[in-house]
């Protein structure tokens, strides 16, 4: 079993480590940017045609780690509260925005900035959120995606209404 150091028996290397693990939680935990980690459950193959690729996001994708500001894009209070959730309960998988989102992901090599997507809260409203992701690959197999993303509902809904008064 391996002994737990204290403070004081730490190496500077640890120390720096620790000090840059608190630094990387403080950062999360304060911006207002929703930021995100979605696993899958099973490796998803890049040889896989685009469509068994989508249908394989929506069936093991799922919401591992996020920060409080993304938890409240969705009605909750606490990232705790959306941690696990199946990414289909919180993407509408058969919404063409969602689709062409994540087949350009895939296209693209598993990038994506300033991107929209569909989603919806615990309530089943509607979201639009524009995102910038990026997915972890291994041996020809994507494990994860890391990703940042902004609500832009109300900007959209504005946008609509100002558009409709001026015809």
């Amino acid at each position: 079993m391996k002994k737990i150091k204290s403070a004081k028996q730490l190496t500077p290397t640890e120390e720096a480590l620790l000090q840059s693990e608190e630094r990387y939680k403080a950062f999360i935990s304060q911006s207002t940017e929703g930021i995100w980690r979605c696993e899958l459950e099973k490796p998803l193959s890049m040889k896989d045609p685009i469509k068994k690729q989508l249908a394989h996001i929506f069936k093991y994708g799922y919401l591992a780690e996020c920060n409080d500001a993304m938890a409240q894009m969705y009605g909750y209070k606490k990232a705790a509260e959306l941690k696990n959730i199946r990414l289909k309960d919180i993407m509408v998988p058969t919404d063409e925005e969602n689709s062409n989102y994540l087949t350009d992901f895939i296209k693209s090599n598993f990038k994506l900035q300033k991107r929209r997507s569909h989603e919806r809260d615990k309530y089943g409203n509607s979201h639009i959120f524009e995102n910038n992701l990026i997915g972890i690959i291994e041996n020809g197999y994507v494990l994860r995606a890391w990703g940042t993303q902004r609500d832009i509902t109300e900007q959209i809904k504005a946008n609509e209404r100002q558009e409709f008064w001026k015809k």
